[in-house]
């Protein structure tokens, strides 16, 4: 019997900030602005779908926000324009204590062939990447992408 590959990834940060801190820094655009994307263009709700765009990755990149839950989980959907398929990413938020928050990224749905996966590991760097900043710009008050990290 074949097995058929299927591709997902976690990512997972813990953050010294308490939940609601690190919740609002994702869904509200003008802080996610200050550390991950060069614009995003509004907050991510339920039901809406925001466009976000980076200085080192050309393009619009629509994002589909399919549910909100406050300090719990934020789904989204990705149009697939670069791939050819939508893949789906959760972000789950755990509060460890008053002050510290596990932040999970997950991302499923890609192409079960080399370019699929070659296409997740470039995300799951992404979301490494935003976690890392995330961290840093709560913790510290720093926007990593001015400078090389």
């Amino acid at each position: 019997m074949e097995q058929k590959l299927k591709f997902e990834f976690l990512v997972s940060t813990t953050i010294h900030k308490p939940i609601a801190a690190v919740f609002d820094a994702i869904v509200n655009h003008e802080k996610l602005n200050r550390y991950f994307t060069q614009t995003a263009t509004g907050p991510m709700v339920t039901g809406t779908t925001v466009i976000w765009n980076f200085t080192d990755v050309p393009g619009d990149f629509p994002v589909h926000v399919r549910q909100v839950v406050p300090n719990e989980l934020v789904a989204m959907e990705g149009d697939g324009k670069a791939h050819g398929y939508p893949t789906h990413s959760e972000m789950t938020f755990e509060s460890l204590s008053a002050n510290t928050t596990l932040l999970k990224i997950t991302e499923v749905g890609w192409s079960p062939n080399q370019a699929g996966l070659d296409r997740s590991y470039q995300v799951c760097q992404g979301w490494t990447k935003m976690s890392c900043a995330l961290k840093v710009f709560l913790e510290y008050g720093i926007d990593l992408r001015k400078k090389p990290y």
